[in-house]
């Protein structure tokens, strides 16, 4: 198993049946694990935005996670709209990104996503609950459960993942562990509740 089937693994466990986006040689190793796994297909779109919105839909449709995809520069760029759409709408959607090999990282690659080319991580940073980068193969399980906490707990909305395509091919052991239980649900404020809960303070 690699990081890709991993994620993919996790993906399943949260229903997600089809993922949305445009490929990309960033992304060999991620769309490769699609092969590998039947509980879960690719639709590929014309524009990456189209992805971000569809991924959108789809998580509201279903009432639960949604996903898309996009490789390193101009595909990740072009999700921006759609991505900000479910950032201000409170929509659950994990995006992933394409990114170029760790060992090519910040040398001025070509869509090196880094501050010497398009930095994918902070470009996102400001329109999702979350967006990093899977530095390593030992810290892809960590990321990908926290993303789909993230994504899920309290007030809903998008993160962002990007994938160095070294990483995402690299080989794994062991089981896929039961996505965690710490989600808490997104509930409008009870005026009400807080004012009494406030009284019970001062008095205490």
């Amino acid at each position: 198993m690699t990081v890709a089937d991993l994620i993919l693994k996790y993906l399943v466990n949260e229903g997600i049946e089809y993922v949305f986006g445009i490929s990309g040689a960033a992304l060999n190793n991620f769309l490769v694990a699609f092969n590998r796994n039947p509980r879960i297909k690719t639709v590929v779109t014309k524009h990456e935005g189209g992805a971000a919105f569809m991924a959108d839909g789809y998580a509201r449709v279903r009432g639960g996670l949604g996903a898309c995809f996009a490789t390193s520069g101009p595909g990740a760029t072009n999700l921006v709209t759609g991505v900000a759409t479910s950032y201000t709408d409170n929509t659950p959607v994990i995006v992933f990104t394409g990114q170029v090999a760790t060992t090519d990282y910040g040398k001025g690659t070509f869509q090196d996503s880094t501050k010497r080319g398009v930095d994918a991580v902070s470009i996102f940073d400001p329109i999702t609950k979350s967006s990093s980068m899977i530095l390593s193969r030992a810290k892809a399980e960590d990321e990908i459960r926290d993303a789909i906490r993230i994504a899920l707990s309290g007030r809903q909305g998008p993160v962002h993942l990007s994938l160095p395509k070294d990483v995402v091919g690299a080989p794994l052991r062991g089981e896929v562990t039961q996505p965690p239980l710490r989600r808490y649900p997104h509930k409008y404020c009870d005026r009400e509740l807080v004012i009494e809960a406030a009284e019970k303070l001062v008095k205490a």
